[in-house]
């Protein structure tokens, strides 16, 4: 190659670089001037929800969101101050200018670290690994909210957390019109979850900042007026005719009530082995309410989850068919749509009476069905041993046993009557004696009280499975989900829901073996395959390529020769 084509090369080899430079740096400036992402993600996780685009715009006075991180933070922090600066980024995109936003690091600064300490946010302890030592380092990763003359503080956050929940939920307590905590109550007195030592503090940890959380024991009297929902969960022992006339009333006064109800259970004196079914009495209030809980439970061999089982040829994995799973989620359902797959062990299906079908059918009533077991399920009426293995009858499909699928949440939002229009109402019974020593209350007085016969709006939620927050499994964090999401839609507080769902476990869906082989050696595979089918092109195109250049060299010899020959000639 001569000289001159040589440089000639090389300089269009440097326009070349120098227009890709150009190129990214006005891409970048371009991306800073006019912020743009794309969220691949099937829930949008990286996406601001509606809610809280809504929420951040309709501000009525300038929102100051200062963060508190230390430099350097390492593993599994190391993120974190990124992630809070993108996220804070859309806030403020979204806020039309409602939202300020400072990042500092106090360290080093002593009227930073007073600032932050003013607020609440002080270093906690963290490891650190440097190049040439290891050591505890105090360490700040909070962030304050300011709304004029309020503020909340995230004051120690974490790897993997729901940033923009943990956010929205500070904005919307910090611009809350009412300090006073909505009240929820749980039924109790009858064995329920929150009977159970320990229950109400984790309850109190779930949700207690956004709700204040109350032990309702309404044999005895009136549900306190200040209660804004009723649920009522899991209870094991019969349930009297003076508590379900107060759930009635409740209801009637146009308060919301959950039903989480199961209708066998395992006996908790044989760990192994053996199920009892529960009678609470409650299956007839809600069958008033056009919902029936079935007497039967749900088995389902190919989606269920694993327990140990010992066997002559020693511990084996099994499936329990009483442990079902089901990814049959309502994704058009606010409460339930972001949901990933469910456990729920112990499951009765529920059924729609037809009257209520009817109405609903005639818009009078919204009634949706929120969870429904997989098509592989199946129901059956007396389930007594509940330990699976291959002699157990639970892997057997028996006569009577009916297919799936089978409906096991639903919710019911319009007009109710009452189930005791007419009757008398039942007695109250004495309170129990409280806990530090002092006489019970006197049971209600019921002189001049007037059933209420009824109600144009309200809501329930009938679900046949109480037991769904106790089971221990990868899933558990869903049941948890569902129980946040469900008192938000009791009190008709929806805005969180979509927002708190983000990010949870999602499980592929099932798949025939051969599709799964071709997706993992495709993986495997693919892209090493990619790269030499593109060698071999881009060998073959430059071989074309030179081939040409000689036989173009060879033309213009030949040309020349004959031309020179004609001359001569």
């Amino acid at each position: 190659m001569s000289a001159a084509k040589r440089a000639t090369t090389g300089l269009n080899a440097w326009i070349f670089v120098l227009s890709v430079a150009g190129a990214l740096i006005c891409l970048n400036i371009l991306a800073a001037e006019l912020p743009v992402r794309w969220d691949l993600t099937a829930e949008k996780r990286f996406t601001l929800s509606e809610a809280t685009k809504r929420l951040v715009s309709g501000l009525d006075h300038e929102l100051l969101i200062k963060g508190y991180f230390s430099p350097d933070l390492q593993p599994p922090f190391h993120n974190l101050e990124r992630e809070i600066r993108d996220i804070l980024d859309e806030y403020q995109a979204a806020s039309h200018g409602k939202v300020r936003v400072e990042i500092a690091n106090p360290e080093g600064d002593k009227e930073l670290e007073d600032e932050a300490a003013g607020f609440g946010i002080h270093p906690v302890r963290s490891d650190y690994m440097g190049q040439t030592k290891v050591e505890l380092r105090m360490v700040f990763k909070g962030v304050a909210l300011v709304y004029a003359d309020r503020q909340e503080v995230l004051s120690d956050l974490g790897p993997d957390e729901n940033l923009e929940y943990r956010l929205t939920d500070a904005i919307k307590k910090v611009t809350a019109t009412e300090d006073k905590k909505k009240t929820i109550g749980f039924l109790a007195g009858h064995g329920e979850l929150i009977d159970m030592q320990g229950v109400t503090q984790a309850f109190q940890e779930l949700f207690g900042d956004r709700y204040g959380v109350q032990a309702v024991r309404a044999d005895s009297g009136p549900i306190a007026d200040d209660v804004e929902a009723l649920i009522v969960l899991n209870p094991t022992q019969m349930v009297g005719e003076r508590a379900k006339f107060e759930i009635d009333q409740f209801l009637m006064k146009g308060k919301p009530v959950a039903f989480l109800l199961s209708t066998i259970a395992q006996d908790r004196r044989f760990p192994i082995g053996r199920a009892n079914p529960v009678i609470t009495t409650l299956e007839g209030l809600v069958d008033h309410y056009g919902v029936q809980l079935k007497r039967e439970v749900i088995l389902d061999q190919q989606n269920s989850t694993q327990m140990l089982m010992a066997t002559p040829q020693g511990i084996l994995i099994v499936n329990n068919p009483l442990a079902m799973m089901t990814q049959n989620i309502n994704r058009e359902a606010v409460m339930v749509k972001d949901l990933p797959a469910m456990s729920l062990p112990f499951s009765s299906p529920v059924e729609v009476k037809e009257e209520l079908s009817r109405q609903a059918k005639e818009g009078k009533t919204d009634v949706q069905v929120l969870i429904s077991s997989e098509g592989t399920a199946r129901a059956r009426g007396q389930v007594t041993e509940i330990m699976p293995g291959p002699e157990s009858d639970l892997e057997k499909a028996l006569p009577g046993d009916r297919t799936g699928p089978f409906p096991i949440a639903v919710t019911v939002v319009g007009p109710f009557g009452s189930a005791f229009e007419g009757k008398s109402i039942p007695p109250a019974q004495p309170a129990p004696p409280s806990q530090m020593g002092e006489p019970p209350p006197p049971p209600a007085d019921d002189a001049g009280r007037q059933i209420i016969p009824k109600v144009d709006k309200s809501r329930i939620f009938v679900m046949g499975n109480g037991e769904f927050l106790i089971s221990r499994n990868r899933l558990q964090r869903a049941s948890i989900l569902l129980l946040q999401n469900l008192i938000d839609w009791l009190v008709q507080d929806e805005d969180l829901i979509a927002i708190r769902s983000k990010g949870g476990m999602r499980p592929l869906e099932p798949m025939e073996a051969g599709t799964a082989a071709i997706y993992k050696y495709g993986n495997i595979l693919g892209i090493p395959l990619l790269f030499v089918l593109y060698g071999i092109v881009r060998w073959r195109l430059r071989r074309k390529a030179r081939h040409d250049q000689i036989f173009q060299i060879r033309g213009g010899i030949l040309a020349a020769a004959a031309s020179t020959a004609r001359k001569e000639a």
